[in-house]
């Protein structure tokens, strides 16, 4: 008698034992899965411009966004990176969250689709950013929403003494 005790109540601690287990990892998962990182890194919207500065003076740098249309650069919104040290560091200007949202409508109105940019710099000088061993303009095509989108919107201009070049990580 005492056998059929044990033996029932083996058989529902058991099945009682088994059943909150699966209950509780269930649980666990969807705690792990709901609280873990999203995975990938975060996309910020506008500019962010990465300098590195070839020449031997420290800079101020204006960097200015707009179109180009039969020779001529029209201007349509800038920004300003102080002290651009020299050297071969990139220095960093507006990251993440704080990135450079031109109102890219004003380059549409013209009406263009590509976006061009100028640098001037403290000690005078003003050049139009070229793509690198080219005379062609630096330029990127402009998007179909309201800012750039996270790398397509990394920029990097590198400052030599006799050319100023751009780049983005992402390009059309």
């Amino acid at each position: 008698m005492w056998e059929n005790v044990l033996i029932n109540f083996n058989k529902h601690y058991k099945s009682y034992y088994h059943k909150n287990i699966h209950i509780t990892l269930v649980i666990f998962l969807i705690l792990i899965v709901s609280c873990g990182d999203p995975g990938g890194e975060q996309i910020f919207d506008g500019f962010s411009v990465s300098f590195i500065n070839r020449t031997d003076q420290t800079l101020d740098a204006k960097i200015l966004v707009g179109g180009f249309s039969d020779g001529v650069f029209y201007p349509t919104d800038s920004i300003i990176a102080k002290n651009v040290k020299t050297g071969t560091i990139m220095n960093g200007y507006f990251e993440d969250a704080d990135r450079w949202k031109p109102d890219l409508d004003k380059i549409r109105n013209i009406p263009l689709e590509r976006s061009y940019f100028k640098l001037k710099l403290s000690n005078g000088r003003e050049e139009m950013l070229t793509v690198f061993n080219s005379t062609e303009l630096f330029n990127l095509k402009l998007p179909n929403t309201k800012n750039f989108v996270g790398d397509y919107g990394r920029l990097f201009v590198t400052i030599f003494d006799t050319e100023v070049i751009g780049r983005a990580v992402e390009m059309e």
